[in-house]
């Protein structure tokens, strides 16, 4: 699990990150032009549109504009493929981690399965009771991987479109109030120069994405904390599954009986993915 983070947080690196440093200037210039269409309408259409937080419409300017999502133009152009490109890699992880996962755990089983002779009613059992752990198991991570999917999938929304919640609306709300705070002689010019001056700053987008980047790595935290610690009361209880097989009251310690039996799990569950790397250690310690 942690690997895929790691992938994850570099697959973001690789692409949106680095067309943020490569891109910004750009996108501000653009926005900047953008706005400029803006100040051309008349002072009143213009205050109602700050009034209004750049979402808005008047009888001059029947067709809904939202000055949010128009000014985010060029960064969807931009980044909207490396966020179809994250959801895509993320998608392909679900199949294939529920594949490794059934992989391993059918490796250990094949593994009892060849001892079965030591313990028959015992390791037979086990065997039953490590189908259920893989079911929960996979249940658990595909159930993580697709809410992850689905929050990821409102992050992008969130960074290249303009609706109320989005965070270029929680940047350019201080604008839009200083706007609204605006009157008498000179008002117009003023808010005029309050947005544009908001969207020349070289921060502006920058901080846009620094925001979203902050949120990516919560939910990616959130998600991936929150399975590990699902999988890891799956493995907790193969593990009490094992110890009571090999270490059964009044019997001799079956590692002590079939060291190869050990060994050969323990063999086994190193190449598990990360969520049986637990299992892997403990079964170490139960050679010793």
């Amino acid at each position: 699990m942690a690997r895929m983070q790691e992938e994850l947080n570099n697959l973001y690196n690789r692409t949106i990150h680095q067309a943020v440093g490569r891109s910004h200037h750009q996108w501000r210039d653009t926005s900047v032009r953008i706005s400029e269409q803006w100040a051309a309408w008349h002072s009143s259409t213009y205050k109602a549109f700050c009034a209004n937080f750049g979402s808005h419409s008047t009888p001059s300017i029947r067709e809904h504009r939202n000055w949010n999502d128009e000014v985010l133009q060029p960064i969807r152009d931009s980044l909207s493929s490396h966020w179809e490109a994250i959801l895509n890699w993320l998608t392909s992880q679900v199949q294939s981690i529920s594949e490794n996962i059934a992989s391993a755990f059918q490796e250990i089983c094949s593994e009892i399965q060849a001892h079965i002779q030591l313990a028959p009613h015992a390791l037979q059992n086990m065997v039953r009771s490590m189908n259920s752990r893989r079911q929960c198991i996979q249940d658990h991570v595909q159930n993580s991987l697709w809410s992850l999917f689905d929050k990821t999938e409102l992050l992008q929304r969130d960074m290249l479109h303009g609706h109320p919640s989005s965070f270029i609306s929680g940047l350019m709300h201080s604008a839009y109030i200083s706007c609204q705070n605006e009157f008498g002689k000179g008002s117009d010019r003023r808010r005029k120069t309050i947005i544009r001056t908001q969207l020349q700053d070289s921060r502006f987008f920058p901080k846009h994405a620094h925001v979203t980047r902050v949120e990516y790595n919560k939910v990616l935290s959130e998600c991936f904390d929150t399975l590990q610690g699902r999988v890891n009361q799956e493995i907790e209880s193969l593990i009490r599954d094992f110890h009571s097989v090999v270490a059964g009251e009044g019997q001799i310690h079956e590692a002590q009986q079939a060291p190869e039996l050990a060994r050969a799990l323990g063999e086994r569950v190193e190449r598990t993915e990360g969520a049986l790397n637990k299992t892997y250690r403990v079964l170490k310690e139960l050679r010793n």
